[in-house]
């Protein structure tokens, strides 16, 4: 049966606050590792670029952010059939927020691509975490 839809606004909610947590952890792991200032729209730079380390650090952080996170909610949510919808939506609002904190539409092409192949990253990662994890936890009788 589906969810209803004060939880998907619940989880939606709860999965942004984990999502941008996470992510400004990993912020501060890759100012520190491509030695840049760590300021706080870090998590929502678009212009990704290998040629300066701030560029790198922002994509290194979206990266990692986007895949340790799918990992966690496949490992948390074994035998939630639609994470697929949430890393969807993830990737709208995240879009939609960098537009705001940056106040420009995000043009990189490098950008596009890494968004793009990261959702079906999550997905891929997300239902192997979730099938290893559903051995180990039979599903809740409700």
């Amino acid at each position: 049966m589906g969810e209803r839809s004060v939880d998907v606004v619940f989880n939606t909610i709860v999965f942004l606050l984990l999502f941008y947590t996470m992510s400004y952890a990993f912020a501060g792991i890759s100012c520190g590792i491509f030695n840049v200032e760590m300021k706080g729209y870090l998590p929502f730079e678009h212009h990704h670029s290998f040629r300066n380390n701030r560029g790198s650090a922002a994509w290194a952080n979206m990266v990692a952010s986007f895949l340790v996170f799918s990992v966690c909610l496949g490992v948390y949510f074994p035998h939630h059939v639609r994470l697929w919808d949430y890393f969807i939506t993830l990737a709208l609002l995240h879009l939609m927020t960098t537009s705001i904190v940056t106040l420009s539409f995000p043009m990189s092409g490098l950008w596009w691509g890494t968004i793009v192949v990261l959702v079906v990253l999550q997905l891929v990662l997300s239902r192997i975490a979730q099938s290893l994890t559903r051995k180990g936890f039979p599903p809740r009788e409700e």
